[in-house]
């Protein structure tokens, strides 16, 4: 097996995909965090709109414009590469991405077991097989990931309900359980989602949150150490109390309540990201 160390840039890359506008801005602002951190590294597009400028893609592939949204996602697998890396729109990619596809060498799909799945159940699926969050995927290309893709769409389709908004993810976990592929989870840190509180220890790579202000701010705090450390929407990022300072610990007291008092004065539960 060839390692990643020595792949070239045709062997790997990374596809995003978007349907209309607001998906498309949030996909190239993502795309240009991401060639800052890992240049050279190639980046597709997947969309059903027309771009004023291509420039900021190194491909971009155009598919049918009826297609829900989330099946155009599940095409995924259109990534030409050996090994292919799959990043939500809402993202901004802060760290090197070389570890991930590193892993392709032992495994074939890699995604983040998702905090969520619990309130749902499958026949013949026991509750101890997570759901894995789709925002950030990568696998390597073989028979068996082919035939994933394929069933995934077609559990999809199967599940799709026009009076109801389909949920991808529901999908995924039957097709992975029902799949053969060898399959790893990856740390929190290469798909921290902003929206659920996250534990972290070691690098944060991918941030995965809608407001991209609130990514840039997050950026620089969650990077500042490498330690075991926890993320809580409206506290922000958190060390052991051991590690913190008196100043941190105030600080995080300060926003939790102002967080509690925006959500309570303005009837809303969206966190301000720190």
């Amino acid at each position: 097996m060839t390692s990643s160390s020595t792949l070239s840039s045709a062997d790997r890359g990374v596809i995003y995909v978007c349907v209309g506008k607001r998906y498309l801005d949030e996909s190239t602002f993502s795309a240009a965090s991401l060639r800052k951190t890992n240049p050279g590294l190639p980046v597709y597009l997947l969309t059903d709109t027309p771009l004023e400028n291509s420039s900021d893609w190194d491909k971009v592939i155009h598919i049918d414009a009826t297609m829900p949204g989330s099946a155009m996602k599940l095409h995924m697998d259109q990534a030409p590469w050996s090994r292919c890396l799959f990043i939500d729109s809402d993202t901004m990619v802060i760290g090197s991405l070389d570890p991930l596809f590193a892993l392709l060498d032992r495994f074939e799909f890699l995604a983040m077991q998702h905090s969520g799945g619990l309130h749902y159940t499958f026949p013949g699926i026991p509750n101890t097989f997570p759901e894995f969050n789709s925002g950030v995927i990568a696998w390597r290309r073989s028979e068996r990931t082919t035939a994933f893709f394929a069933r995934w769409r077609e559990l999809y389709a199967q599940m799709l309900d026009p009076n109801d908004r389909t949920w991808d993810q529901k999908s995924l976990r039957v097709a992975l359980y029902e799949s053969d592929m060898h399959i790893a989870s990856i740390p929190h840190g290469y798909n921290l989602m902003t929206y659920f509180p996250s534990i972290i220890e070691g690098p944060a790579v991918i941030l995965h949150g809608r407001n991209k202000e609130n990514l840039q701010r997050l950026a620089p705090r969650i990077s500042q150490t490498s330690l075991l450390r926890a993320y809580v929407p409206g506290a922000g990022v958190l060390l052991h109390p051991k590690e913190m300072r008196w100043r941190d610990i105030l600080e995080t007291v300060f926003r939790m309540i102002a967080w509690k008092l925006r959500a309570h004065c303005f009837n809303t539960k969206k966190p301000s990201f720190r």
